[in-house]
């Protein structure tokens, strides 16, 4: 059995991942459609939900409902997601497991109504369903307004909107209400167009032969998707990848675990580290030890730029934020200035 992604570029341009595991009585197909957080954040955001209000083959969410309990309750879902500064489309349909049924075909069934789905809507005019297109702005623009509601993440999205002003980082994934209000059903579906050079990304996860999902994906998607690459990159993981940080830990774990031995305190998150001191002596000793471990144990490079030695009347600037005796504050962000420089 195999116990890991199993991955490959079709010719149609779909990035399939396979998982092959029998823990689970149920396939899930998740479909997701890479865009970069900018200008269009809001039309990526609104897209999914037209998308799986109805397509040609499907233009009713009762046609929808009833295609679902064909596929024996079948679960749909459609959303949209934000990693680092890229927004990405995700529509998913989980399945029950062919062997658990004794049928065969449900999972070729499945990946063709995805597919339906993703590269066949339903239009009008030179644009999308008039009706599905208001109905879902209409919605959107209602969980725009609602995140004042959910006071830890308004704060967090606040935070994100200071910090990162003119970064698309601290764009939100659903965009702005701005945005949202000046989309029309035909810009909507000219951006749905763009999308499609977009790469695109389908995960498998169930009790499946890998070499049946693909000529079931290439079969669905034959005449439906074609995709552009990203940039390609020599080394390292995609900035924003949800990988980095998992990857970035498992790194350090020598590094923790070398500290801990010789009784040094740290705060850390991801390659961000606070190394706590008595006094400056005993700061300096700690730090050179630091760098001594990661540049000559784990052949990193420290940014000694921004590797400085503070105490917290001046303030403790990390991940954003700057620590003080009673209280922590927004960091500046001054370019170039020594405040901007965070304990390594």
């Amino acid at each position: 059995m195999e116990r890991e992604f199993q991955d490959s570029l079709l010719p149609n341009g779909i990035h399939l991942h396979t998982y092959v595991t029998d823990r689970f009585k149920t396939v899930l197909c998740k479909l997701y459609i890479h865009q970069p957080l900018g200008p269009k954040a809001s039309a990526t955001a609104l897209l999914p939900f037209v998308l799986g209000r109805g397509c040609r083959t499907y233009p009713t969410l009762r046609d929808i409902a009833r295609r679902l309990e064909e596929l024996y309750g079948a679960i749909f879902s459609a959303d949209v997601v934000k990693i680092g500064e890229r927004q990405l489309i995700e529509l998913g349909l989980s399945v029950p497991e062919e062997k658990v049924l004794g049928v065969s075909g449900l999972l070729g069934e499945a990946v063709q109504t995805l597919a339906e789905v993703v590269c066949h809507p339903l239009l009008e005019g030179e644009g999308f369903n008039q009706e599905y297109f208001r109905q879902e702005r209409e919605l959107l623009l209602r969980k725009i307004d609602g995140l004042i509601n959910d006071k830890p993440r308004y704060a967090m999205l606040r935070l994100f909107q200071e910090m990162c002003p003119k970064e698309p980082f601290g764009i939100h994934k659903y965009g702005s209400r701005e945005e949202i209000e000046g989309l029309t059903a035909a810009s909507l579906f000219a951006h749905y167009q763009e999308i499609r050079q977009g790469q695109c990304d389908l995960f498998v996860v169930g009790n499946v032969s890998p070499s049946q999902v693909e000529e079931a994906v290439q079969g669905a998607f034959a005449d439906g998707w074609r995709s552009r690459e990203f940039p390609p990159v020599s080394e390292g993981t995609p900035q924003g990848g949800v990988i980095s940080p998992l990857l970035c830990n498992i790194y350090l774990d020598a590094f923790d675990q070398k500290r801990m031995a010789l009784g040094i305190r740290i705060v850390r998150y991801a390659d961000d580290i606070l190394i706590l001191a008595r006094h400056p002596r005993q700061a300096e000793r700690y730090r050179d030890i630091a760098v001594r471990i990661l540049e000559e144990d784990l052949k990193l490079v420290v940014n000694r730029q921004k590797t400085h030695i503070t105490n917290v009347y001046r303030g403790v600037p990390i991940l954003g934020f700057v620590i003080y005796p009673k209280h922590v504050s927004i960091h500046p962000k001054r370019k170039g200035s020594d405040s901007a420089a965070h304990p390594a």
